[in-house]
């Protein structure tokens, strides 16, 4: 949990920096595959990524 913590801050400072969000609109590619959110795509990532450790 403490390492996906850490990338999920470096991310957020990486957006702050570039001036964009994590949690803006997925691409339409994903919109046209049924998704609403970039959240939803992250969930289907977690739950593709198994339970080995990081």
């Amino acid at each position: 949990t403490k390492k996906i913590n850490e990338y999920v801050r470096w991310w957020e400072a990486y957006a702050r920096r570039i001036g964009t969000e994590i949690d803006n609109n997925p691409s339409p590619g994903n919109k046209a595959g049924g998704l609403t959110t970039i959240y939803e795509k992250a969930l289907g990532a977690v739950a593709k990524s198994g339970s080995s450790p990081l």
